[in-house]
């Protein structure tokens, strides 16, 4: 994400402003892992909503193993759940309701901009037999589980501030030192919107105001000092490790022989128009953006979908992987 931006951004940075919507994009196994992080906390994935045993009353409601999918602009959270309810007389519980079976939680995604979170608030909730089959429960069960189910599931946060901050660090380090005040200045811009519930995903926009070139009369081209090609040569060697990065992530993918090609060609090409500019003296600032966009072109259909899988998605944490090991 962070050298989608980069890359893209103008270096000239007395322009006119226009915004770049940033994709980010949250698939459901990571929801489910949050959701796993935040509530089933205990072994065998479990999450113990209530545990009570307090004068009279004893009541223990147990969950396992969370699914998630979509419904619309909902997301569904399915459970297998335990609910038990009783007296408590000389310490022992006896059970009035005691009943096993799945559980389906409707949650709405809220968007909090000024926090960078998204919030999971309960809406509705229905009850099926152990085989998912639907089935009707009594109103004491049902009053049980809204009490204490709905607000409990109504307590996830996913906070999204990490690739937030992580653009606001690493993203002036792209630009010479010169540059980076303004560069910083884009910073207060960022905004999250756009939210979408899809059927594989949320997918949200992280939105920033930046700095356009204006229309200028073409300079005659300068010979660049021995500094300036070795600035040149330190960024494209990070954008270099970058690509190599992104295509060892499709290790473990099913890729056919033509996408093969693609990656080994399209990594020799880059490396050879760099070997090539830096023999012909054509090294310059644009040469990375330029290399960038070309082989963006190339692998954008292979690095997000490989060989037809519609299901592969950026992790937050993708990009910050990278730049913690380089």
């Amino acid at each position: 994400m962070l050298a989608v931006i980069a890359l893209s951004c103008p270096h000239n940075l007395q322009a006119a402003t226009e915004t770049v919507y940033v994709p980010l994009t949250l698939d459901y196994p990571f929801i489910r892992m949050v959701i796993m992080d935040q509530l089933y906390t205990q072994p065998g994935e479990r999450a113990v909503v209530i545990d009570k045993k307090t004068g009279w009353n004893c009541a223990y409601i147990e969950m396992s193993n969370p699914e998630v999918r979509s419904n619309g602009s909902l997301i569904i959270i399915g459970s297998n759940i335990r609910v038990m309810e009783g007296v408590q007389i000389f310490g022992k519980c006896f059970e009035m309701v005691n009943w096993e079976g799945y559980i389906e939680v409707s949650q709405r995604i809220v968007l909090d901009e000024s926090a960078s979170q998204l919030h999971l608030e309960t809406v509705d909730s229905h009850a099926y037999e152990t085989n998912r089959q639907p089935m009707v429960i009594g109103s004491t069960m049902w009053d049980m589980i809204k009490k204490h189910v709905h607000p409990y599931f109504s307590n996830i946060v996913i906070d999204l501030k990490f690739p937030v901050n992580e653009i606001k660090t690493m993203l002036p380090l792209f630009f010479a030192a010169d540059q980076r005040a303004g560069v910083e200045g884009w910073m207060n811009s960022l905004k999250l919107g756009r939210l979408r519930v899809e059927n594989d995903a949320i997918r949200l926009d992280l939105a920033m105001m930046i700095e356009t070139n204006p229309s200028t009369p073409s300079e005659p081209a300068r010979e660049l000092t021995a500094q300036e090609i070795e600035r040149i040569s330190r960024i494209w060697e990070t954008w270099d490790a970058f690509l190599v990065y992104q295509i060892e992530s499709l290790i473990g993918e099913t890729l056919t022989p033509e996408e093969r090609q693609t990656l080994f060609e399209t990594l020799l090409d880059s490396r050879y128009g760099f070997v090539r500019a830096l023999e012909d003296k054509d090294i310059g600032n644009d040469l990375i953006r330029q290399q960038f966009v070309w082989t963006w072109q190339q692998l954008n259909s292979i690095l997000r979908f490989p060989s037809g899988q519609k299901n592969r998605s950026w992790r937050p944490d993708q990009i910050s992987g990278f730049f913690y090991s380089v």
